[in-house]
């Protein structure tokens, strides 16, 4: 693989959300961006960290000598969003280049240093829907558990896969012998649902993952030749930790198989950090993983 030649494509848009079904109560997809603006050539900097609980994932975008126009464009908006795709240059590999990061922009700041003028932006992903979504409906006795999970992650506008539909199909199984009063934050509401059934939950690119579905179809073999920069290393509770170049695929509910002379077998990401300089210095990950 050709893991060199770093590139990357960011894009800041207005956040538009696809309105509910009269029908199901729920969206069809999660939100699209709007008057999009992009940016491939400029140099960032980024440092975002993700992990695998209900709370935003968060990070910070530092871009380089904006046009002014741009950086009002970024500045004045109030639902603006952003999304990250890095990679690498030179390569037909989909798994070299994808999407790193979806998230709300939840501040904008200027710093001129001249002759250069730095837009800073503080991201927090699905920020707005996970602390302002509120909850207030009754379910029924005999209404689905899987109904009401389904119904609350469609009012936070994220996307949910038909694999994981399917795992939650297959996990919250039962239904509610009483009236349920589903009051309060829409998050709350859906914790303590998937918690009567062992679950946790996570937003990771604007896409609902329930933590203890393990994906088989989607792995990454990382060895010292393909990516991995030095042997993992023993964390607490039996996790360990890794450094590896920056793979975009790689974030919390990612599977890894682990081909090193030290460690072999398949691990779960559970946090990651992902720095990275378009020009110079970082392009890398270091992640925590958990055995399958």
């Amino acid at each position: 693989m050709s893991l060199w030649n770093r590139a990357y494509k960011l894009q800041v848009g207005i956040k538009n959300e696809p309105p509910l079904d009269p029908e199901t109560g729920r969206r069809a997809e999660g939100p699209v961006l709007e008057e999009v603006k992009l940016w491939t050539d400029l140099r960032i900097i980024f440092d975002i960290s993700k992990n695998s609980d209900a709370s935003p994932n968060t990070g910070k975008i530092q871009i380089w000598n904006l046009s002014p126009a741009s950086r009002n464009f970024i500045r004045d908006n109030v639902k603006r969003k952003c999304q990250l795709e890095v990679g690498y240059r030179g390569t037909d590999e989909s798994d070299l280049f994808g999407v790193l990061v979806k998230a709300d922009i939840v501040d904008v700041k200027i710093n001129k240093v001249k002759p250069d003028v730095v837009t800073i932006l503080e991201l927090g992903e699905a920020e707005e829907v996970l602390t302002n979504s509120r909850s207030n409906k009754v379910y029924k006795t005999g209404s689905m558990w899987k109904d009401l999970v389904l119904n609350k992650v469609s009012e936070l506008g994220v996307n949910v896969s038909n694999s994981m539909k399917g795992f939650i199909d297959q996990s919250v199984t039962s239904a509610l012998k009483s009236d349920y009063n589903a009051n309060g934050a829409v998050k709350d509401v859906i914790n303590i649902a998937l918690k009567r059934f062992g679950l946790s939950w996570s937003v990771q690119n604007d896409e609902f993952i329930v933590n203890e579905y393990d994906n088989v179809t989607s792995i990454t073999k990382l060895d010292l030749e393909s990516g991995l920069i030095d042997e993992p290393e023993e964390s607490e509770d039996g996790k360990m930790k890794f450094r590896s170049l920056l793979l975009p695929q790689i974030i919390p509910g990612h599977i890894i198989e682990f081909d090193t002379p030290n460690t072999r077998g398949f691990w779960k990401v559970v946090t990651a950090q992902y720095k990275g300089d378009s020009w110079q210095g970082d392009w890398t990950i270091n992640g925590e993983v958990r055995e399958v």
